[in-house]
């Protein structure tokens, strides 16, 4: 009996040997297949002009493939500069991967598309820090889904034996969860997005407290940019200033873009909204375009907002 429990234990334990020896093997070649730091400036550049050459074709712009990879290769190395350390190979294969699906994905922003792999290549250089962590800057922290996180500077005896009043930061801190605004929460009018950039709240200028953009005759100030929804604008003076009221058609009165709906454009030698411009017409801003892009080369509106002369030729986005 001793026996047979004795070679029972040492086939376990050569089982047990073998699964961990398979496992990390597996590991090692999962992880040979990543793009390394130093690959992927190149794999990166191959697939997005790969991609981008049917929407080069679909805004009728050059394309040069090999001007356009050496270019992009050239940009996305320079980011690695500052970028390096937070290099993540998994997000970065991914990233390629999902760039070289996008070539028969539609240009506009849709699944599948060079657009919706943004978040995933944006990902790449993210802080690795977790909360509670050592930092120096807000770029060293990792996501968080409970808010927006930053580096909070520290100071002597702060976790726990107390700090003077006036005693200086060190120049060390810890990564740290801040709060998403809310209607209601004071805020500094002026400020860099001090609501949030999700275009629900705004400064208000008189109180000083984030507030929640108005509908149509809904409250707002005039002085705020954007303190109205999608489809509305600011009444500045008369009987209704500082209320919202509808967007108005091509042809109405107006004297700033944001009194014309959606297919308008304010043009402020007739003070008219006229009609937005299709693709292959003549512009000098993306406002005046139905796409909202005006290539700066070709003085043409695009269809799509992502394969300008630039970026097809890799000379910037």
């Amino acid at each position: 009996m001793h026996t047979v429990r004795s070679i029972l234990g040492v086939v376990l334990a050569v089982s047990a040997l073998s699964a961990v020896l398979v496992t990390a093997s597996c590991s090692d070649d999962l992880a040979s297949t990543y793009v390394t730091e130093d690959r992927f400036p190149a794999a990166y550049a191959q697939a997005l002009c790969t991609s981008l050459q049917h929407c080069c074709s679909e805004n009728a712009v050059t394309f040069d493939y090999d001007s356009c990879t050496s270019g992009w290769r050239a940009y996305v190395s320079s980011t690695f500069t500052s970028s390096s350390v937070n290099y993540d190979p998994r997000a970065a294969t991914t990233c390629v991967a999902l760039l070289n699906s996008a070539a028969s994905v539609t240009c506009a922003p849709a699944p599948g598309s060079i657009s919706d792999a943004r978040g995933t290549c944006q990902s790449i250089f993210q802080g690795t820090v977790q909360t509670g962590g050592a930092c120096s800057s807000d770029s060293d922290c990792a996501l968080n889904d409970a808010g927006p996180v930053f580096c909070s500077a520290t100071v002597a005896g702060s976790d726990a034996g107390g700090v003077l009043p006036l005693d200086l930061p060190l120049l060390d801190g810890v990564c740290a969860v801040g709060t998403l605004p809310m209607a209601g929460d004071p805020c500094a009018a002026g400020g860099t997005n001090p609501c949030g950039t999700d275009g629900t709240l705004y400064c208000d200028p008189d109180t000083a407290v984030c507030l929640s953009v108005g509908a149509v005759g809904g409250a707002c100030s005039a002085a705020v940019a954007g303190s109205c929804a999608a489809g509305a604008y600011c009444v500045a003076t008369g009987p209704d200033a500082n209320l919202c009221a509808a967007a108005q058609a091509a042809g109405s009165p107006c004297t700033d873009t944001s009194q014309c709906d959606a297919t308008s454009v304010c043009d402020t030698g007739s003070m008219t909204c006229v009609a937005r411009k299709g693709s292959g017409q003549a512009c000098s801003s993306g406002d005046q375009c139905l796409s909202g892009a005006c290539d700066a080369t070709l003085k043409t509106c695009l269809v799509n907002t992502i394969a300008t002369s630039a970026a097809c030729i890799g000379t910037g986005p």
